[in-house]
């Protein structure tokens, strides 16, 4: 496959995609396939959770992902999969970093012939398995880079991409570690989840952030039991997030109104404009003033420079070379014996009865 006919399928997401809400969110799945990848910079995914499994990369750069109140930091190369149902969000931890990956429904490959495959729990973090999980690591990886790469010249692309991901469905199936899948575990979590859901929506609807020991008091727990609950299920700080909203709503008064920045600043109640306009250059890219005479959108914050998503480019062609072994180790019969191997191909047909 010639390089210069392959692109990214999904370099970045149009406006209406990229926003992420916090909750239950219901994606939109190829039919085929029943799979949807997805490639994105830098950015900071809110707390939500899907029916479906996810299957995580960092291509460059590093993350902190927190799944089920548990902690994780990822670096260049890493691998997690994200069981179905469980809660994560996503913080990236430098400008640069690329995240690429693949939703499967399990359901779809259960149906397939995987037999309890959604009632699975699949234990996949590349960063603490041995030198042992490698080769399941390139795997996987192999699978997804060639799901994401498409050859625009080939018109089988859509036949090739449901292949890899039955490929990378059967992969997991056979070689990643699991347990039963505990629902008494998420309904256990589900109550603190429920909570935090409610303080992250009244930080989206108020036009002032309101105080942590407000929200604690109208949830009926104290301030020091909110504070811990809500660093572990969204990875961040309270402070830390209330500030991501206020940079956005601010953003959205940029675009929207037509008030100066000092009286946007001052309606929102920023009490410190140095580290306001830091913070905001910090997510961004540049100030607030320039943000406004560019029109800037909020879909073209997660876009892609050309010169990092050619460097993806690139990391997805090195997983590809992994390919053949990845195609061995998951169709390959060598670790079966042969008395368990039978010929199911002999070409007949059924038989008629003369009357």
């Amino acid at each position: 496959m010639a390089q210069n006919a392959l692109s990214i399928e999904l370099a970045y997401a149009s406006k209406a995609e990229a926003v992420i809400h916090p909750g239950l969110q219901h994606i939109d799945m190829d039919g085929i396939s029943r799979s949807k990848v997805f490639l994105h910079g830098a950015r900071e995914i809110p707390f939500h959770w899907h029916r479906e499994m996810e299957i995580l990369i960092i291509l460059k750069g590093s993350a902190k992902i927190v799944v089920e109140s548990r902690l994780c930091l990822m670096r260049e190369g890493d691998l997690m999969i994200i069981n179905a149902h469980e809660a994560h969000n996503s913080v990236s931890l430098s400008a640069e970093t690329v995240i690429c990956g693949v939703h499967l429904d399990p359901a779809h490959y259960e149906r397939l012939g995987l037999t309890g495959f959604s009632e699975r729990s699949f234990y996949c973090r590349s960063f603490l398995h041995g030198k042992s999980f490698d080769k399941i690591s390139r795997t996987i990886k192999a699978f997804v880079a060639r799901m994401i790469l498409t050859d625009q010249e080939q018109p089988a692309e859509i036949a090739i991409h449901a292949a890899m991901a039955t490929a990378l469905a059967c992969c997991i199936y056979k070689s990643v570690p699991w347990t039963k899948f505990d629902r008494n575990n998420i309904d256990k979590n589900r109550g603190g989840r429920e909570r935090i859901l409610r303080v992250i929506d009244r930080l989206s609807r108020a036009y002032r952030t309101p105080a942590l020991s407000e929200l604690a008091e109208a949830e009926g727990v104290s301030l020091a039991h909110l504070s811990r609950l809500f660093r572990a299920h969204t990875g961040v700080t309270f402070r830390q997030y209330a500030q991501g909203v206020k940079l956005d709503v601010i953003m959205e008064d940029l675009l929207t109104s037509d008030e100066t920045v000092s009286s946007i600043m001052e309606a929102r109640g920023i009490g410190n404009p140095s580290l306001f306009f830091n913070r905001f250059r910090e997510r961004f890219g540049c100030s607030p003033a320039k943000f406004r005479e560019h029109g800037l959108t909020t879909g073209t914050v997660h876009e892609l420079p050309n010169d990092i998503q050619t460097g993806a480019l690139n990391s997805l062609l090195q997983h590809l070379e992994h390919l053949p072994i990845a195609s061995e180790l998951t169709f390959g019969l060598s670790a079966i014996s042969n008395r368990k191997v039978a010929v199911s191909a002999f070409h007949s047909f059924p038989t008629t009865r003369a009357r």
